[in-house]
């Protein structure tokens, strides 16, 4: 389990760059689904996997596991749904929030940039920076009562966070 927050933002970034490149190889290269700059494309798929991955990184810190839960429900069972992605967006009707959420604001960005030379996809280019800058803000805000200690393990007594050595000498 990575135990630090630069751990898991190196491991996001990694992961999205990757999903990005592959994910784009396959669907343009292989599929042939999608047309257009195979790395604005790529690009998209990554800001996309960024923008479902720091928020959950971002509240899984400051709320622990449940935050994992906070983000899989808004962005799979709520914006999936609202994505508009299987259909066009401006068939769901007026004031559904899909378009704000990751899966649709990626689908719409990917759509805009595959096939229509990236015109329509400034907005929702926006919504994933927003997602992905909020997320990375909540990842790093410093924990209420914790320490930073360096070769050890934080552990608590009488309510104060005190810095353990890893090994204790025999």
């Amino acid at each position: 389990m990575l135990g630090r927050a630069r751990d898991r933002l190196t491991t996001a970034l990694l992961a999205a760059a990757g999903a990005g490149l592959a994910l784009t190889g396959v669907l343009q290269g292989w599929m042939e689904a999608l047309s257009g700059s195979y790395w604005a494309n790529a690009s998209v798929v990554a800001l996309g996997v960024l923008a479902g991955a720091l928020p959950v990184i971002g509240l899984h810190r400051l709320l622990g596991r449940p935050g994992i839960g906070v983000v899989a429900l808004l962005v799979m069972l709520v914006g999936n749904p609202l994505s508009g992605v299987a259909s066009a967006p401006e068939l769901l009707p007026v004031g559904w929030l899909g378009q704000l959420l990751p899966p649709g604001a990626t689908g719409t960005a990917l759509r805009g940039t595959a096939f229509f030379d990236g015109a329509g996809a400034g907005e929702a280019l926006l919504v994933l920076l927003c997602w992905a800058a909020v997320g990375l803000v909540l990842a790093l805000v410093p924990r209420k009562g914790s320490t930073v200690s360096r070769g050890g393990r934080l552990t608590r007594e009488n309510g104060n966070p005190v810095a353990e050595p890893l090994s204790r000498p025999a």
